[in-house]
């Protein structure tokens, strides 16, 4: 019989480095992730502290704006608070427009 994945706790399956990086960023501590994730609180330590020191400087690549994604940051409510949130978008001539014209005013 195959495990529930949301109910079963596994001891090493953490998702995309993106996903942690963006509850570490939203100001997610290592037991709320451990309990979204359904890993142990040991677990995310481990996966986290070695990429902590190039978090601090920048995103993983692929939250980086480039030619081929822009990421923007929004404001959104999640788990009963307001986080700021990054989101990656494919870079098409549209989006890149519409941000420009904002950033412009």
């Amino acid at each position: 019989m195959a495990r529930d994945p949301l109910t079963t706790r596994s001891k090493t399956a953490m998702p995309a480095e993106s996903l942690v990086y963006r509850d570490w960023a939203a100001g997610m501590d290592g037991e709320m992730m451990a309990e979204k994730y359904g890993v142990d609180p040991d677990t995310v330590r481990h996966y986290i502290r070695p990429r902590l020191p190039r978090w601090k400087t920048s995103p993983p690549p692929q939250l980086r704006t480039d030619q081929r994604r822009l990421v923007i940051q929004k404001e959104c409510w999640q788990d009963k608070a307001l986080r700021n949130v990054l989101i990656s978008l494919p870079h098409i001539s549209m989006y890149a427009a519409v941000l420009e014209e904002r950033a412009n005013g």
